[in-house]
Protein backbone atom coordinates (compact mmCIF):
# COMPACT_ATOMS: atom_id res chain seq x y z
CA UNK A 1 0.00 0.00 0.00
CA UNK A 2 2.74 2.36 -0.16
CA UNK A 3 2.90 3.08 -3.70
CA UNK A 4 -1.39 4.17 -2.96
CA UNK A 5 0.51 6.67 0.20
CA UNK A 6 2.56 7.73 -2.19
CA UNK A 7 -0.07 8.72 -5.55
CA UNK A 8 -2.77 10.01 -2.99
CA UNK A 9 0.20 12.91 -1.34
CA UNK A 10 0.46 13.62 -5.71
CA UNK A 11 -2.67 13.98 -5.90
CA UNK A 12 -3.50 15.98 -2.83
CA UNK A 13 -0.62 18.39 -4.25
CA UNK A 14 -1.81 18.55 -7.83
CA UNK A 15 -5.49 18.99 -6.55
CA UNK A 16 -3.96 22.08 -3.78
CA UNK A 17 -1.77 23.58 -6.56
CA UNK A 18 -5.01 24.45 -8.60
CA UNK A 19 -7.10 25.54 -5.81
CA UNK A 20 -9.74 22.55 -6.12
CA UNK A 21 -10.43 22.12 -2.90
CA UNK A 22 -13.86 23.85 -2.24
CA UNK A 23 -15.27 21.90 -5.04
CA UNK A 24 -14.33 18.37 -3.36
CA UNK A 25 -17.03 17.42 -1.52
CA UNK A 26 -17.96 13.77 -1.00
CA UNK A 27 -21.31 14.16 -2.43
CA UNK A 28 -19.23 15.96 -6.05
CA UNK A 29 -16.44 13.42 -5.73
CA UNK A 30 -18.86 11.01 -5.42
CA UNK A 31 -20.56 11.82 -8.82
CA UNK A 32 -17.38 12.33 -10.28
CA UNK A 33 -16.04 8.83 -9.47
CA UNK A 34 -19.59 7.54 -11.57
CA UNK A 35 -18.68 10.30 -14.58
CA UNK A 36 -15.50 8.73 -14.97
CA UNK A 37 -16.74 5.45 -14.29
CA UNK A 38 -18.73 6.18 -17.46
CA UNK A 39 -16.22 6.86 -19.80
CA UNK A 40 -14.44 3.75 -18.91
CA UNK A 41 -17.71 1.68 -19.80
CA UNK A 42 -17.99 3.85 -22.93
CA UNK A 43 -14.30 2.63 -24.71
CA UNK A 44 -16.02 -1.13 -24.45
CA UNK A 45 -19.62 -0.21 -24.70
CA UNK A 46 -20.34 -1.90 -28.19
CA UNK A 47 -17.78 -4.57 -27.80
CA UNK A 48 -18.76 -8.03 -27.77
CA UNK A 49 -17.91 -9.59 -24.33
CA UNK A 50 -16.12 -12.74 -26.66
CA UNK A 51 -14.14 -10.17 -28.27
CA UNK A 52 -13.19 -7.79 -25.09
CA UNK A 53 -10.21 -9.51 -23.79
CA UNK A 54 -9.05 -9.33 -27.60
CA UNK A 55 -10.28 -5.70 -27.84
CA UNK A 56 -8.54 -4.69 -24.50
CA UNK A 57 -5.15 -5.25 -25.84
CA UNK A 58 -5.39 -3.67 -28.90
CA UNK A 59 -2.45 -0.99 -28.95
CA UNK A 60 -4.90 2.17 -28.98
CA UNK A 61 -8.10 0.71 -26.74
CA UNK A 62 -5.60 -0.09 -24.10
CA UNK A 63 -4.03 3.13 -24.07
CA UNK A 64 -7.71 4.67 -23.25
CA UNK A 65 -8.22 2.11 -21.17
CA UNK A 66 -5.62 2.83 -19.11
CA UNK A 67 -6.11 6.73 -19.22
CA UNK A 68 -9.77 6.34 -17.96
CA UNK A 69 -8.89 3.62 -15.27
CA UNK A 70 -6.67 5.86 -13.83
CA UNK A 71 -9.23 8.61 -14.03
CA UNK A 72 -11.90 6.40 -11.83
CA UNK A 73 -8.90 5.42 -9.15
CA UNK A 74 -7.58 9.44 -9.05
CA UNK A 75 -11.17 10.23 -8.21
CA UNK A 76 -11.57 7.53 -6.05
CA UNK A 77 -8.72 8.33 -4.00
CA UNK A 78 -9.87 12.21 -3.50
CA UNK A 79 -13.51 10.79 -2.19
CA UNK A 80 -11.81 8.47 -0.10
CA UNK A 81 -9.21 11.49 1.11
CA UNK A 82 -12.13 13.92 1.61
CA UNK A 83 -14.64 11.55 3.85
CA UNK A 84 -12.01 10.24 5.75
CA UNK A 85 -11.77 6.32 4.26
CA UNK A 86 -8.65 4.31 4.68
CA UNK A 87 -8.85 2.34 1.69
CA UNK A 88 -5.13 0.11 3.24
CA UNK A 89 -7.54 -1.15 5.57
CA UNK A 90 -11.05 -0.81 4.04
CA UNK A 91 -9.91 -3.51 0.78
CA UNK A 92 -8.89 -6.55 2.89
CA UNK A 93 -11.17 -5.80 5.46
CA UNK A 94 -14.47 -5.82 2.20
CA UNK A 95 -12.94 -9.04 1.04
CA UNK A 96 -13.25 -10.66 4.31
CA UNK A 97 -16.79 -9.89 5.01
CA UNK A 98 -17.23 -10.76 0.84
CA UNK A 99 -15.73 -14.21 1.43
CA UNK A 100 -18.30 -15.10 3.89
CA UNK A 101 -21.14 -13.90 1.47
CA UNK A 102 -19.46 -15.74 -1.27
CA UNK A 103 -17.53 -19.08 0.00
CA UNK A 104 -15.38 -20.37 -2.49
CA UNK A 105 -16.44 -23.81 -4.05
CA UNK A 106 -15.03 -26.27 -6.25
CA UNK A 107 -16.42 -27.90 -8.95
CA UNK A 108 -19.57 -29.98 -8.76
CA UNK A 109 -19.79 -28.41 -5.22
CA UNK A 110 -23.62 -27.62 -4.92
CA UNK A 111 -23.98 -23.74 -3.86
CA UNK A 112 -26.97 -24.66 -1.59
CA UNK A 113 -24.23 -25.79 0.97
CA UNK A 114 -26.29 -29.31 1.50
CA UNK A 115 -23.02 -31.13 0.94
CA UNK A 116 -19.97 -30.20 3.12
CA UNK A 117 -17.66 -27.91 0.69
CA UNK A 118 -14.01 -27.61 1.31
CA UNK A 119 -14.36 -24.28 1.62
CA UNK A 120 -15.91 -25.30 5.24
CA UNK A 121 -13.59 -28.62 5.83
CA UNK A 122 -10.67 -26.20 5.56
CA UNK A 123 -12.04 -24.21 8.38
CA UNK A 124 -12.66 -27.14 10.11
CA UNK A 125 -9.24 -28.41 9.61
CA UNK A 126 -7.41 -25.15 10.54
CA UNK A 127 -9.48 -24.84 13.64
CA UNK A 128 -8.75 -28.76 14.62
CA UNK A 129 -12.62 -29.31 14.28
CA UNK A 130 -14.36 -32.21 12.49
CA UNK A 131 -17.81 -32.58 11.45
CA UNK A 132 -20.48 -35.55 10.36
CA UNK A 133 -22.08 -34.97 6.72
CA UNK A 134 -25.40 -35.26 9.41
CA UNK A 135 -23.60 -32.74 11.98
CA UNK A 136 -23.25 -30.63 9.15
CA UNK A 137 -26.86 -30.66 7.62
CA UNK A 138 -28.45 -30.13 11.18
CA UNK A 139 -26.22 -26.76 11.20
CA UNK A 140 -28.20 -23.47 10.43
CA UNK A 141 -27.25 -22.60 6.66
CA UNK A 142 -26.32 -19.47 8.14
CA UNK A 143 -24.06 -21.35 10.07
CA UNK A 144 -22.86 -23.07 6.85
CA UNK A 145 -22.21 -20.52 4.80
CA UNK A 146 -20.39 -18.55 7.31
CA UNK A 147 -17.88 -21.91 7.88
CA UNK A 148 -17.53 -21.94 4.38
CA UNK A 149 -16.89 -18.06 4.44
CA UNK A 150 -14.14 -18.80 6.82
CA UNK A 151 -12.50 -21.46 5.17
CA UNK A 152 -12.45 -18.93 2.11
CA UNK A 153 -10.51 -16.33 3.87
CA UNK A 154 -6.77 -15.69 3.01
CA UNK A 155 -6.22 -16.67 7.09
CA UNK A 156 -8.82 -18.62 8.61
CA UNK A 157 -10.23 -17.07 11.82
CA UNK A 158 -9.40 -20.52 13.89
CA UNK A 159 -11.19 -19.27 17.05
CA UNK A 160 -14.61 -17.95 15.22
CA UNK A 161 -14.82 -21.83 13.86
CA UNK A 162 -14.65 -23.23 17.18
CA UNK A 163 -17.19 -20.35 18.25
CA UNK A 164 -19.31 -22.15 15.56
CA UNK A 165 -18.55 -25.47 15.64
CA UNK A 166 -18.38 -27.47 19.32
CA UNK A 167 -17.60 -30.97 17.39
CA UNK A 168 -14.81 -33.51 17.40
CA UNK A 169 -11.30 -32.12 18.27
CA UNK A 170 -8.71 -33.07 16.02
CA UNK A 171 -4.83 -32.46 15.57
CA UNK A 172 -5.38 -29.06 13.42
CA UNK A 173 -4.25 -29.62 9.57
CA UNK A 174 -2.40 -26.49 7.84
CA UNK A 175 -0.80 -27.68 4.93
CA UNK A 176 2.54 -26.18 3.37
CA UNK A 177 2.42 -24.21 0.58
CA UNK A 178 4.16 -25.70 -1.91
CA UNK A 179 2.25 -28.71 -3.53
CA UNK A 180 1.70 -32.28 -2.52
CA UNK A 181 4.75 -34.28 -3.99
CA UNK A 182 2.10 -36.78 -5.78
CA UNK A 183 0.85 -34.38 -7.42
CA UNK A 184 1.96 -34.22 -11.22
CA UNK A 185 1.38 -29.90 -11.34
CA UNK A 186 3.61 -27.22 -12.67
CA UNK A 187 4.23 -24.29 -10.12
CA UNK A 188 2.17 -21.53 -12.28
CA UNK A 189 -0.60 -24.21 -12.26
CA UNK A 190 -0.15 -24.26 -8.64
CA UNK A 191 -0.04 -21.04 -7.72
CA UNK A 192 -2.91 -20.38 -9.97
CA UNK A 193 -5.58 -22.48 -7.68
CA UNK A 194 -7.49 -21.21 -5.07
CA UNK A 195 -6.55 -21.60 -1.20
CA UNK A 196 -9.41 -23.94 -1.08
CA UNK A 197 -8.47 -26.14 -4.14
CA UNK A 198 -4.73 -26.30 -2.82
CA UNK A 199 -6.14 -27.80 0.92
CA UNK A 200 -8.53 -30.14 -0.66
CA UNK A 201 -5.12 -31.58 -2.70
CA UNK A 202 -3.23 -31.76 0.69
CA UNK A 203 -5.71 -33.09 2.24
CA UNK A 204 -6.85 -36.07 -0.26
CA UNK A 205 -2.51 -36.62 -0.52
CA UNK A 206 -1.93 -36.58 3.42
CA UNK A 207 -4.67 -39.14 3.68
CA UNK A 208 -3.69 -41.21 1.44
CA UNK A 209 -6.76 -40.30 -1.40
CA UNK A 210 -4.86 -39.77 -4.44
CA UNK A 211 -7.82 -41.54 -6.98
CA UNK A 212 -9.51 -38.65 -5.37
CA UNK A 213 -6.87 -35.78 -5.02
CA UNK A 214 -6.32 -36.95 -9.21
CA UNK A 215 -10.07 -36.52 -9.59
CA UNK A 216 -10.15 -33.25 -8.15
CA UNK A 217 -7.28 -31.90 -10.47
CA UNK A 218 -8.88 -33.22 -13.45
CA UNK A 219 -11.97 -31.20 -12.48
CA UNK A 220 -10.06 -28.40 -11.60
CA UNK A 221 -7.98 -28.14 -14.71
CA UNK A 222 -11.28 -28.86 -17.00
CA UNK A 223 -13.14 -25.97 -15.37
CA UNK A 224 -10.55 -23.26 -15.78
CA UNK A 225 -10.54 -24.32 -19.56
CA UNK A 226 -12.17 -21.49 -21.58
CA UNK A 227 -15.39 -22.54 -23.38
CA UNK A 228 -15.29 -24.01 -26.77
CA UNK A 229 -17.01 -22.28 -29.38
CA UNK A 230 -19.58 -24.30 -31.45
CA UNK A 231 -18.03 -24.39 -35.48
CA UNK A 232 -20.65 -22.82 -37.64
Amino acid sequence: MADLREALERIRAFVRDRGWEPFHDPKNLAMAVASEAGELVAELRWVPSERADEVARDAEVHARLTDEAADVAITLLMLCDRAGIDLETAIPAKLAKNALRYPVLLPEEPSDLSLLPWSARRALDVAGRRLSLAAWQALPLETRRRLAGLGSVAEPDAEAVRELVRGEPIAPFVPPEAPPAALAMTPARWRALSRVARHALHAYAARGKLDRMEALRAALDASSEPPKTRSS
